[in-house]
């Protein structure tokens, strides 16, 4: 039996209906290789924080990979093994790229996760931009909320940074 690579969408669930989404790269053992995470992000340190709800607080992508010894996986989680082929290491390879492009944009993250008035751009924002550079459909997690989920930050970049 050939193993290949395979792409997981996973929900981070925060205060019981709430989903933070993210994604996973698991090798061709099922090892995890890394995640893709929107964060809310201080400016001044650099560090990210659970919920952005400062001022200074911006939205930033991540990459979690085994020298951070980071990671949000945990067990018990949402998760949809949403690609798996002998490309998936290519298509991590074209959303990491994007990294360094959305974080030079400096976007302002919503006060507690959400924009009240107009597009919400938050970290599922940051799930669905990854997912359009994976060549994959966002999944969404049934049950629970997700604000942001379809609104891809690079498309609402231009009005993100006027508020």
């Amino acid at each position: 039996m050939t193993h290949t690579s395979s792409i997981e969408a996973r929900a981070f669930i925060i205060a019981r209906y709430w989903a933070h989404a993210f994604w996973v790269l698991r090798g061709a053992q099922g090892q995890w290789l890394g995640e893709l995470h929107g964060l809310a992000t201080d400016r001044r340190n650099g560090h990210p924080v659970p919920v952005g709800y400062r001022r200074w607080h911006s939205l930033r992508a991540w990459h979690f990979d085994a020298g951070q010894r980071l990671t949000l996986c945990k067990p018990g989680q949402p998760v949809e093994v949403v690609y798996r082929g002998a490309d998936a290491q290519a298509r991590w390879a074209r959303a990491l790229a994007l990294i360094e492009r959305v974080n030079a944009l400096d976007l302002p993250y919503p006060r507690g996760g959400i924009k009240w008035w107009g597009a919400t751009v938050n970290s599922n924002s940051m799930f669905t931009t990854f997912a359009a550079a994976l060549g994959l459909a966002p999944p969404k997690f049934s049950g629970l909320l997700q604000p942001g989920l379809g609104n891809c930050v690079m498309m609402h970049a231009t009005t993100a940074r006027q508020d």
